[in-house]
């Protein structure tokens, strides 16, 4: 189960910033699927694009119990 909300905003033409929360669970059995004790992290993002779409996808997660996190992806999607 995941949950994901997502602010983003143009800073520059071509270049954009946005905040993130995501929060969820994995679980064995689906009566396991609930609302208690989900993991979450939050962060900020940046986004490199042109006319075609996104480039480069830059993000840092912080707030999980594994730690902070620093993505680089090169296109749109992780």
């Amino acid at each position: 189960m995941l949950l994901q909300a997502e602010y983003r905003f143009e800073v520059w033409s071509g270049f954009d910033a946005a905040v993130f929360y995501d929060t969820g669970k994995v679980a064995d059995r689906r009566n396991d699927l609930n609302f208690k004790s989900l993991e979450k992290d939050y962060g900020i993002g940046f986004r490199f694009a042109t006319d075609t779409g996104v480039v480069l996808r830059v993000d840092a997660a912080f707030g999980s119990r594994d730690g902070k996190h620093l993505h680089i992806v090169f296109g749109g999607v992780f």
